[in-house]
């Protein structure tokens, strides 16, 4: 989409009352900057907690997403090793035993 297009689709979906109004568009982000539609860059300082801890596009966590996409994204209805251990890690943090997770 052109900047006009996205501007124009967050004013149409997005309540009235954002904390940013004005006109820039983000193209990307690397650790604590990112860079408008135009090549401007602005030091970040309104992120949230995550972004805040580890910076935009941070090597670590981006490496783990790509090797753990590549091996299986998302698939729906069927099992896997990765929702088996899922299931496990979250059992350790519920009240009881006798209950059952729905996907």
């Amino acid at each position: 989409m052109t900047k006009k297009e996205i501007l124009k689709t967050i004013d149409h979906y997005s309540a009235d009352k954002l904390p940013y109004q004005d006109n820039l568009v983000v193209k990307k982000g690397r650790g604590s900057y990112y860079w408008d539609d135009d090549g401007t860059k602005y030091l970040d300082f309104t992120s949230g907690i995550f972004t805040n801890s580890f910076g935009h596009c941070y090597w670590p966590l981006v490496l783990n997403g790509l090797r753990q996409s590549l091996k299986m994204n998302n698939i729906h209805g069927r099992k896997s090793n990765t929702e088996a251990d899922f299931y496990k890690k979250l059992a350790a943090f519920m009240p009881q035993n006798d209950y059952k997770f729905i996907s």
